[in-house]
Formats: structure tokens, C-alpha cells, sequence
């Protein structure tokens, strides 16, 4: 009886040991618990006095380039000579852009296509004509105001076999004139962000953010032709606009 009674009073003190302890790392759980808590909230809370505004800033240039867009056809009796005679309008194109100085890099030609071409008669027969080979030809000139010479002596050059699909304008050093325009987007916002604080007794902090978008609004180049002076281009104007999200500080 008395050996029971030891071993049943051991039992009790081991089972109350546990207990302090568990209640000891439970109580330091949740200490740190609070702190961290403290500390996420203190930084959390901070939120410095602000003003933002959007404003789109522009900026126009004069187009530098043209991309041009062109096709070389060609009708044939069989489909080796068609072959054979789009590869020396090729060449004459070449030539032609070679000796304009045109880089090796600017010219690209793909989407080279066969087919039989034929004609019909009033019964529902057909009779071939021969094999139409055409090859089309993506060309980017750099100097806008030789664009026109260029293309009179393509055409020439090739006897008419070259034809023009679409002309378009570009901007050879865009980076700069995106940059005036948001110089200008700066500026407007900053011009807004100075009034509203000036009403509100603040002075304009650091800058704490800026979220920007842009867009260019290309302009297609006019043609013109005269037989005396040839091919020219009213090249038109290139707008540019950048659209800034800028918020500062108040002090």
C-alpha cells in the first residue's frame, strides 16, 4: 500500500512539472508574438503625408526615316525562269540601295511565292499564261529626305518590276525626343504638386514615386511625283507622349 501511494504522488509532481513548463513556453509565444506584432505595426503605420498627380508630357519631331515595303513580280514561261529573272531583280535592287549606302543590315527579302497564272475564256477553258514569281523586300532608309531618289531609281532600275506596297515614316533617335516629353510630364505634375502643398502650408519632399506609360503617334509621309524632280516626301510630324504617375512627399 505504501509503494502505491509513492509511485501514484510521483506521478503527480511530474504531471504538474509539465505543466509549468509548457505554460512557460506558451506565456514566451505569445511575448514574441506581441512584439513582432508591435514592430510590423509601428512600420506598417508610417504613412508619410503625400500628394500625387498624373500629367502627360509631349514632345514633336520631324520623322527621320522611311520603312519601305515592296514587292519584285515577275511572269514567266516556266518556273526556273521566273527564278532566274526575280534573282537579277534582286540584284538590281541591291545595286541600286548599295549605291545609296544603304547597310547590308536594312534590307531584308522573304515571302518568295510561285504560281501558274492563267487566262479564261468565254466556254470555261483556260489557257496558261506562264508562272508569276514575286519575292517581297522590307527596306529601311535612314536618310528620309533621299527616300524619294531611291525609289525612282529602284523603279528604273528594274523596269518597272518592283513595286511599292506602303511607305512609312519613323523616328531614327527616339530616346530623345521621349525624353523632352517627360521633361515636360515632369514638369506639369511637379507644377500641380507645388500648388496643393503651397495651399496646405507643406513644402514638396522627395519624390516617392513614378509610374510611367508612353505612346507615338506615327505620321504617314506624304508622296509626291513630278516627272522633272522625281519622287519627294512631306515627311510630316511625329508626336510623342509619356504619361507619368509621380507622388512626392509633404514636409
Amino acid at each position: 500500500m505504501v509503494e502505491r501511494k509513492a509511485v501514484k504522488g510521483l506521478g503527480k509532481v511530474n504531471l504538474t512539472a509539465n505543466q509549468v513548463f509548457i505554460a512557460a513556453i506558451s506565456a514566451l509565444l505569445v511575448a514574441l508574438v506581441v512584439v513582432l506584432s508591435m514592430v510590423v505595426n509601428k512600420v506598417n503605420n508610417y504613412y508619410p503625408p503625400s500628394v500625387a498627380f498624373s500629367a502627360v508630357g509631349s514632345a514633336s519631331i520631324t520623322p527621320d526615316g522611311i520603312r519601305l515595303s515592296g514587292s519584285a513580280t515577275t511572269l514567266a514561261k516556266t518556273s526556273a525562269a521566273g527564278l532566274s529573272e526575280i534573282a537579277k531583280i534582286g540584284e538590281s535592287i541591291r545595286q541600286v540601295l548599295a549605291a545609296n549606302n544603304v547597310d547590308k543590315k536594312n534590307i531584308s527579302s522573304a515571302n518568295l511565292s510561285i504560281y501558274p497564272e492563267y487566262s479564261y475564256t468565254q466556254t470555261g477553258g483556260r489557257n496558261l499564261l506562264g508562272y508569276r514569281v514575286s519575292q517581297g523586300y522590307e527596306v529601311v532608309l535612314d536618310d528620309g529626305k533621299a527616300a524619294g531618289g531611291v525609289i525612282d531609281q529602284l523603279i528604273a532600275a528594274t523596269s518597272d518590276k518592283f513595286q511599292i506596297n506602303s511607305i512609312s515614316s519613323f523616328v531614327i533617335d527616339l530616346e530623345a525626343v521621349t525624353k523632352s516629353a517627360r521633361e515636360d510630364a515632369i514638369a506639369k505634375a511637379k507644377l500641380k504638386a507645388q500648388d496643393y502643398a503651397q495651399l496646405t502650408g507643406k513644402k514638396l519632399g522627395k519624390i516617392l514615386s513614378i509610374n510611367e506609360s508612353g505612346s507615338e503617334a506615327p505620321v504617314m509621309p506624304m508622296a509626291t511625283s513630278k516627272e522633272a524632280l522625281g519622287t519627294s516626301f512631306d515627311m510630316g510630324s511625329t508626336k510623342v507622349e509619356v504619361s507619368l504617375f509621380v507622388s512626392w512627399e509633404l514636409k
